[in-house]
C-alpha cells in the first residue's frame, strides 16, 4: 500500500520502503516476508467471522478492479503462474499424503460385498442409488422392438 501526494506523487515515505526494499538481500526478503505472515497469522485469529467475512469482500473487489484492468499478456501470465502454483502445491501435498482429492476419494469409497462374498473397494456411495432397471428395460424394448409389461422382471430377458 503506497501513499501518495495531494499531486499523485508517491511521499518521501513510500520512495525510502521502495528503496529499501531494492537493496535487501535475499535473506532479508525471507526473514521480512516471513514476520508479515507471523503478524498476519495472528492478527487474523483475533479478527471476528464479521471482520473476516468484510476482510474477504475487500480483497475480492480489489483483486476484480485488479484483474479489469490488466492486459491480456498480463491475464495469461497470471493464469500461468496460478497453474504452476496449484500445481506445486498438489506435489507437495501428494508427498506429505495430505491431497485433500485423495482424502475425498476415500470418504465417497466404500466395500461391497457381492454374491460370491468378494469384496468390491472403490464404489462410490452414490452407486447404490443409481436406478438401472429402467434404462435397461427402456433399451431392451427398443432394441428388440418389444414391449416388457410392468410385472416382468427385466434380468430374465437379459444374459449377459
Amino acid at each position: 500500500m503506497s501513499s501518495t501526494n495531494r499531486d499523485n506523487t508517491p511521499s518521501k515515505d513510500t520512495v525510502r520502503l521502495r528503496q529499501r526494499r531494492e537493496d535487501e538481500t535475499r535473506n532479508q526478503k525471507k526473514e521480512r516476508q516471513r514476520n508479515v505472515a507471523l503478524r498476519t497469522t495472528a492478527k487474523r485469529k483475533e479478527e471476528t467471522p464479521e471482520q473476516t467475512k468484510e476482510r474477504q469482500q475487500k480483497n475480492a473487489l480489489r483483486m476484480a478492479a485488479k484483474r479489469k484492468e490488466e492486459t491480456p499478456d498480463q491475464k495469461k501470465e497470471r493464469q500461468r503462474m496460478d497453474a504452476l502454483h496449484t500445481a506445486a502445491k498438489r506435489e507437495e501435498e501428494a508427498l506429505n499424503g495430505k491431497s485433500t482429492r485423495h482424502k475425498r476419494r476415500k470418504i465417497v469409497k466404500q466395500e461391497i460385498s457381492v454374491d460370491n462374498n468378494e469384496i468390491i473397494e472403490e464404489v462410490p456411495n452414490k452407486a447404490q442409488f443409481v436406478e438401472t432397471s429402467g434404462s435397461l428395460k427402456s433399451a431392451y424394448q427398443y432394441l428388440h422392438n418389444t414391449r416388457i409389461g410392468d410385472d416382468e422382471n427385466i434380468h430374465d430377458y437379459i444374459h449377459l
